[in-house]
């Protein structure tokens, strides 16, 4: 099975943080935080990408 690359994973997030109303539906206080470019603010480990 593939997972989705870290690509696709920001471009939904951009997504969802263009309109969390309706990606973040049951999750109201959930906001994705976005850098002044735009992009999710992201943090590497091991062997992920949070």
């Amino acid at each position: 099975m593939l997972y989705p690359s870290i690509v696709q994973y920001t471009e939904a997030i951009k997504l969802a943080a263009e309109a969390p109303e309706d990606y973040f539906a049951t999750l109201t206080t959930l906001r994705a935080v976005l850098d002044d470019n735009g992009n999710p603010v992201m943090s590497s480990g091991n062997f992920a990408v949070v």
